[in-house]
């Protein structure tokens, strides 16, 4: 799907061979949208890959943003695609992410969970990014997005193989 901003991934390498990792799915389906490892020996230094000027990073805590969005689109949004405590420590650790304003959203609703989260109002990456995406774009414009996270949900849980716990 065409957005107006560029989603830059920044997976933990632990995140990598997860099935309910879904980053991968943002990027195959987010036109422009590309993943970063982090913490894997073969990994690039995120300070040096990290695109500054007009960025925010997608960050759990904080006041959502309200739509509808009045600001210019940011040309680059930042996703820490790990788990909260994973997501914690990179921001403290890449000195580029700690600086960068950040941008809260919130939930589009009620929806199944590949993962149990550890604080209420817990989203997953591309549950964030369609947030995100419809703040810039507007209400409806991520509802595909989303259907893929539903049905993602749905096989993962069929095939007995549910993706459900704590990380």
């Amino acid at each position: 799907m065409p957005v107006r901003s560029e989603f830059v991934l920044l997976r933990h390498a632990a995140e990598r061979r997860r099935r309910s990792n879904s980053g991968r799915a943002v990027a195959n389906l987010v036109e422009g949208a590309r993943i970063i490892d982090y913490g894997a020996p073969d990994s690039p230094s995120l300070d040096s890959v990290v695109p500054g000027g007009d960025s925010v990073l997608l960050w759990p805590e904080g006041p959502p943003a309200t739509a509808p969005w009045t600001g210019p689109v940011p040309a680059h949004v930042l996703v820490l695609d790990a788990t909260w405590q994973q997501a914690r420590r990179m921001r403290r650790r890449v000195a580029a992410l700690a600086a960068m304003p950040t941008l809260h959203v919130a939930s589009l609703g009620e929806r199944q969970r590949l993962r149990i989260t550890p604080a209420a109002g817990g989203i997953s990456t591309l549950e964030a990014v369609a947030a995100a995406i419809e703040l810039f774009e507007g209400e409806g414009s991520a509802a595909s997005l989303l259907a893929c996270y539903d049905r993602m949900v749905q096989v993962l849980h069929k095939r007995g193989r549910s993706p459900l716990r704590r990380y």
